[in-house]
């Protein structure tokens, strides 16, 4: 697959596995800026796409990736798994990585059923 530097853009399939992967990395200016660093230094790829996922991994110590406004702590990662696990929603513009975390925990408390195990009513009144 020859892919002119230029011409490389986000597919779904990179955009799904990007939103899954890393929801909270800006993808159309990270992929710009990947593009135009790419552009800059001659990078030549047999798998622009394989390039690029490569390119998120490796952010931090390479540089260039974009994160969501108000999303750069790393602490959301492992929150918005959970969130998505117990259908929560993302996070607010400019909510704090704490923010959202006592939101989900409150979240987690009301949707959580309230149930006695099996034999505790019958402890309760002494009729064991």
């Amino acid at each position: 697959m020859d892919i002119d530097t230029a011409e490389f853009r986000l597919d779904d399939s990179l955009r799904s596995w990007l939103a899954e992967k890393f929801p909270t990395v800006d993808a159309d200016a990270t992929v710009e800026l990947f593009r135009d660093k790419a552009l800059a230094k001659g990078w030549v790829y047999a798998s622009w796409p394989a390039a690029f996922r490569n390119y998120i991994r490796r952010g931090k110590e390479w540089g260039g990736v974009v994160y969501r406004s108000g999303l750069e702590d790393p602490a959301f990662g492992a929150l918005i798994q959970h969130a998505r696990a117990v259908g929560f929603r993302m996070p607010q513009k400019l909510e704090t990585a704490n923010g959202y975390r006592t939101a989900l925990n409150e979240f987690d408390k009301r949707s959580t059923p309230r149930v006695l195990p099996f034999g505790a009513g019958l402890k309760r009144f002494g009729r064991e």
